[in-house]
């Protein structure tokens, strides 16, 4: 499954070595993206740190049982930092972040996708102040209102609802859609005249949402 208008970045407090540059009036600007060598011991380093601000914000119990890293999409990425507005911003300096992506499961069923862009040591960038490159961290709360559900609408009432509207694939949980704010459970679909029929239907209420948009040809 393709996830749709997936945005990332996390904050963290404290930023030291910005000197008078305020982090909200920056942005980052992608140079490059390698694979990753899961061997790596830089790698190793930056995906235990990961797991431990994750676990921080989960529990380590939650992680352990629901989250996994996807080792396929995960990259080794090469940033500029710039401080100011597109067009007049000034270059600061260049960092290399792991952009590291994960599933959140539940036994045989994939109910998220995240991904965070962290540091050789674990820790999320904190430039990116719009969460063009990293999963935002309110996303974290949503998931533990998972287990136990906490939703009017679980991952099987969706599923169902889905199939009702015309969806065979399963749906996934994403707090930033393509049309509108909330926590949701998405579906999207290629139909035949060319155009990818979405819905979204808020986990909290219940209420749907049937959209769709234009495709480029694949």
């Amino acid at each position: 499954m393709k996830l749709y208008n997936i945005s990332i970045i996390f904050f963290l407090t404290g930023f030291a070595a910005f000197g008078q540059h305020n982090h909200n009036d920056t942005f980052l600007t992608r140079l490059s993206s390698d694979s990753v060598e899961l061997n790596q011991s830089d790698f190793l380093i930056s995906s235990v740190g990961a797991k431990k601000y994750i676990g921080s914000l989960v529990g380590n119990t939650f992680y352990n049982d629901h989250i996994k890293i996807n080792f396929k999409q995960t990259r080794k990425e090469n940033f500029d930092v710039y401080f100011g507005k597109s067009g007049n911003a000034k270059l600061i300096e260049t960092h290399i972040y792991y952009n590291i992506h994960y599933y959140l499961l539940n036994k045989n069923d994939t109910l998220s996708y995240f991904n965070l862009l962290v540091d050789s040591l674990g820790i999320p960038t904190q430039y990116d102040k719009d969460f063009s490159f990293s999963s935002p961290k309110k996303l974290f709360s949503y998931f533990k209102t998972l287990f136990p559900n906490k939703f009017k609408i679980d991952f099987k009432k969706a599923v169902t609802i889905g199939r009702q509207h015309g969806f065979d694939t399963k749906p996934f949980l994403n707090c930033e859609t393509l049309n509108k704010q909330g926590i949701y459970w998405s579906f999207s679909k290629k139909l035949a005249d060319g155009k990818r029929k979405f819905m979204d239907i808020n986990a909290k209420t219940g209420s749907i949402k049937e959209f769709y948009m234009p495709t480029l040809e694949e």
